[in-house]
């Protein structure tokens, strides 16, 4: 494993930890997540994982507004 993927296992998992909790901060940390899984897609050419990444990154700045 990367760091890039380590950090953004961790990431994910805060954020997940924060959503069950109800906590505001959920969805900047959750979008932070998404980021990193983009770039790691990117960096091994998964470009369709990337695509999706950025699907969800959308879905979480409109549920965040």
């Amino acid at each position: 494993m990367s760091v890039l993927e380590i950090i953004a296992v961790i990431i994910s998992f805060l954020g997940i930890w924060l959503t069950a909790r109800r906590h505001l901060l959920c969805w900047p940390v959750n979008l932070m997540a998404c980021a990193l899984y983009a770039k790691l897609f990117l960096d091994v050419r998964l470009y369709a994982d990337m695509v999706l990444q950025g699907l969800f990154g959308i879905a979480i700045v409109y549920g965040w507004i």
